[in-house]
């Protein structure tokens, strides 16, 4: 999970708005709980690329 978040600092100025989180590693996957107040969860869209994980909804 490190791996995937190297980088970010490095680069402030992209992430416009990150909601807090927390995340976690179970044995067979990723588990990530964010707060997103005013949104439901049947709209939101997990989507992952290279060293992002946005969530747009």
């Amino acid at each position: 999970m490190d791996r995937l978040l190297e980088g970010t600092a490095a680069a402030p100025a992209a992430l416009a708005w990150s909601p807090a989180a927390d995340m976690r590693e179970t044995d067979d996957a990723y588990v990530i709980e964010a707060e997103l107040a005013g949104i439901k969860r049947d709209d939101i869209d997990v989507e992952m690329s290279e060293r992002e994980l946005p969530v747009p909804a």
